[in-house]
Protein backbone atom coordinates (compact mmCIF):
# COMPACT_ATOMS: atom_id res chain seq x y z
CA UNK A 1 0.00 0.00 0.00
CA UNK A 2 2.84 2.40 0.89
CA UNK A 3 4.47 1.72 -2.50
CA UNK A 4 1.24 2.60 -4.28
CA UNK A 5 0.87 5.82 -2.30
CA UNK A 6 4.48 6.77 -3.02
CA UNK A 7 4.00 6.09 -6.74
CA UNK A 8 0.79 8.13 -6.77
CA UNK A 9 2.55 11.01 -5.01
CA UNK A 10 5.35 10.95 -7.58
CA UNK A 11 2.84 11.10 -10.42
CA UNK A 12 0.98 13.98 -8.83
CA UNK A 13 4.04 16.06 -8.04
CA UNK A 14 6.28 15.17 -10.96
CA UNK A 15 6.96 18.16 -13.12
CA UNK A 16 5.86 17.86 -16.73
CA UNK A 17 8.52 17.54 -19.40
CA UNK A 18 9.83 20.98 -20.21
CA UNK A 19 8.95 22.44 -23.54
CA UNK A 20 11.61 22.84 -26.19
CA UNK A 21 13.40 26.17 -26.31
CA UNK A 22 12.20 27.91 -29.47
CA UNK A 23 14.29 31.07 -28.99
CA UNK A 24 16.88 30.18 -31.65
CA UNK A 25 14.17 29.16 -34.12
CA UNK A 26 12.22 32.36 -33.37
CA UNK A 27 15.34 34.48 -33.93
CA UNK A 28 16.15 32.80 -37.25
CA UNK A 29 12.64 32.50 -38.69
CA UNK A 30 12.27 36.15 -39.77
CA UNK A 31 15.41 35.76 -41.91
CA UNK A 32 14.36 32.42 -43.41
CA UNK A 33 11.99 33.68 -46.08
CA UNK A 34 13.74 32.15 -49.06
CA UNK A 35 13.99 28.78 -47.29
CA UNK A 36 10.39 28.79 -46.02
CA UNK A 37 8.63 30.58 -48.89
CA UNK A 38 10.95 30.53 -51.85
CA UNK A 39 11.65 33.68 -53.78
CA UNK A 40 8.49 35.71 -54.15
CA UNK A 41 7.38 37.70 -57.17
CA UNK A 42 9.37 40.80 -58.13
CA UNK A 43 8.70 43.57 -55.64
CA UNK A 44 7.35 41.28 -52.96
CA UNK A 45 8.77 41.24 -49.46
CA UNK A 46 8.84 37.89 -47.65
CA UNK A 47 9.35 39.76 -44.36
CA UNK A 48 5.71 40.86 -44.43
CA UNK A 49 4.55 37.26 -44.71
CA UNK A 50 7.01 36.02 -42.09
CA UNK A 51 5.46 38.37 -39.51
CA UNK A 52 2.38 36.14 -39.66
CA UNK A 53 4.06 32.85 -40.56
CA UNK A 54 6.76 32.63 -37.86
CA UNK A 55 4.43 32.84 -34.84
CA UNK A 56 2.18 30.23 -36.45
CA UNK A 57 5.14 27.88 -36.97
CA UNK A 58 6.31 28.41 -33.40
CA UNK A 59 2.85 27.45 -32.18
CA UNK A 60 2.83 24.37 -34.42
CA UNK A 61 6.30 23.36 -33.21
CA UNK A 62 5.53 23.79 -29.48
CA UNK A 63 5.33 20.04 -28.90
CA UNK A 64 8.43 19.18 -30.92
CA UNK A 65 11.49 17.86 -29.09
CA UNK A 66 14.56 20.02 -28.56
CA UNK A 67 16.63 18.01 -31.09
CA UNK A 68 13.86 18.54 -33.67
CA UNK A 69 13.76 22.30 -32.98
CA UNK A 70 17.55 22.47 -33.21
CA UNK A 71 17.49 20.68 -36.59
CA UNK A 72 14.81 23.06 -37.89
CA UNK A 73 16.80 26.07 -36.68
CA UNK A 74 19.87 24.68 -38.46
CA UNK A 75 17.81 24.47 -41.66
CA UNK A 76 16.87 28.14 -41.30
CA UNK A 77 20.49 29.06 -40.70
CA UNK A 78 22.09 27.07 -43.52
CA UNK A 79 19.33 25.62 -45.65
CA UNK A 80 18.66 21.91 -45.80
CA UNK A 81 22.33 20.90 -45.73
CA UNK A 82 23.86 17.44 -45.71
CA UNK A 83 25.52 18.26 -42.37
CA UNK A 84 22.16 19.20 -40.87
CA UNK A 85 20.58 16.01 -42.15
CA UNK A 86 23.43 13.93 -40.74
CA UNK A 87 23.15 15.65 -37.33
CA UNK A 88 19.54 14.51 -36.96
CA UNK A 89 19.16 10.81 -37.88
CA UNK A 90 15.38 10.96 -38.39
CA UNK A 91 15.63 13.98 -40.70
CA UNK A 92 13.28 12.58 -43.36
CA UNK A 93 10.53 12.06 -40.78
CA UNK A 94 11.16 15.50 -39.29
CA UNK A 95 11.00 17.11 -42.72
CA UNK A 96 7.63 15.47 -43.34
CA UNK A 97 6.33 16.49 -39.92
CA UNK A 98 7.55 20.09 -40.32
CA UNK A 99 6.16 20.28 -43.87
CA UNK A 100 2.73 19.36 -42.50
CA UNK A 101 3.05 22.14 -39.92
CA UNK A 102 4.11 24.58 -42.64
CA UNK A 103 1.06 23.61 -44.71
CA UNK A 104 -1.22 24.26 -41.72
CA UNK A 105 0.33 27.70 -41.32
CA UNK A 106 0.21 28.51 -45.03
CA UNK A 107 -3.56 28.04 -44.76
CA UNK A 108 -3.86 30.18 -41.61
CA UNK A 109 -6.03 33.23 -42.27
CA UNK A 110 -3.40 35.76 -41.16
CA UNK A 111 -0.74 34.16 -43.36
CA UNK A 112 -3.06 33.96 -46.37
CA UNK A 113 -3.96 37.63 -45.94
CA UNK A 114 -0.30 38.63 -45.64
CA UNK A 115 0.53 36.69 -48.80
CA UNK A 116 -2.31 38.34 -50.72
CA UNK A 117 -1.23 41.77 -49.51
CA UNK A 118 2.29 40.91 -50.63
CA UNK A 119 1.20 39.89 -54.13
CA UNK A 120 1.61 36.17 -53.48
CA UNK A 121 -1.38 33.92 -54.02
Amino acid sequence: MKVLLAAAALLLFASPASAADLSQFNALCPTGGNFLLGQGPAGSDNARVLVALCPCLAAEFKDYSQPEIDALAADLRAGSSDAGKAAYPQYAELKSKASSSLLVCMNDGAVVEAMRANGQN
